[in-house]
């Protein structure tokens, strides 16, 4: 829970922020881009 509250706050406006689980399993049936590593307080550097 608090990772996504994290990926929310500091996501881009009308976008969606996964992480690289999620990609993994998404990115043959979406348009996905990487968009780099945030800090995440409790989680260090989270890629998204």
């Amino acid at each position: 829970m608090n990772s996504a509250w994290h990926m929310e706050t500091y996501g881009a406006p009308g976008h969606i922020q996964v992480n690289e689980t999620t990609c993994a399993r998404l990115r043959d049936r979406y348009i996905l881009e990487e968009r780099g590593e945030f800090f995440g307080k409790d989680q260090g550097a989270l890629k998204t």
